[in-house]
């Protein structure tokens, strides 16, 4: 009876071992994301005295969807609620993602955006270019009206600095892009690996 019963309790904590030792490497190989807003980023265009990437969150509307917002790009200064980005004065933000001297850790960097329904600048011919800059490169380049929704998906892989300019090639002034969406997604580990 005690043979029994010790088999049985040894049987039990042996398929538990088991289990948690699955689910520590599911851990260990799950992706683990960091929003780009987490990140150094510094205005290196825009009005003088404006910063030009503006985190928080706030709902807006983007075509026919709500959202929330992570960040906002605007050159300008916020006028009755609404950031915009004029004909001559692109927006344009920089940011670092690997501190110096450390190894990269990121493989891709997601984004979302769109311009705001709410914003007083938005505007049906309204045309908004984003483009995307790794290490000093131009890497991707999109163009947004309103109503549409952006999606870049981006590979980071031994990037350090992650640069955003939108400039307003439609109409004289246009409004900010906002962001739903700036994951930068790490490299998955190996088990028995460390960070």
């Amino acid at each position: 009876m005690k043979n029994t019963k010790f088999r049985h309790i040894h049987a039990v904590s042996s398929a538990l071992f088991f289990a948690l030792t699955i689910l520590n490497q599911q851990v260990a190989y799950a992706q683990r994301t960091v929003s780009l807003t987490q990140m150094k980023c510094l205005t290196t265009s825009a009005e003088p005295g404006v910063d030009a990437w503006v985190t928080g969150g706030a709902d807006v509307s983007i075509g026919q969807e709500v959202f929330t917002s992570v960040a906002t790009l605007r050159s300008g200064w916020e006028f009755m609620g609404s950031n915009y980005i004029p004909r001559h004065i692109p927006a344009s933000v920089a940011c670092r993602i690997i501190p110096a001297g450390s190894k990269p850790r990121f493989r891709t960097l997601r984004l979302a955006f769109g311009l705001n329904n709410g914003n007083s600048y938005t505007k049906d011919d309204t045309l908004v270019r984003l483009t995307v800059i790794l290490d000093g490169n131009t890497v991707e380049t999109k163009e947004i009206a309103k109503g549409e929704q952006g999606f870049l998906l981006l590979d980071v892989t031994n990037i350090r600095s992650v640069a955003l300019k939108a400039e307003c090639i439609a109409g004289r002034t246009c409004p900010s892009i906002v962001f739903v969406q700036t994951l930068l997604e790490e490299a998955p580990s190996s088990p028995g690996s460390r960070r």
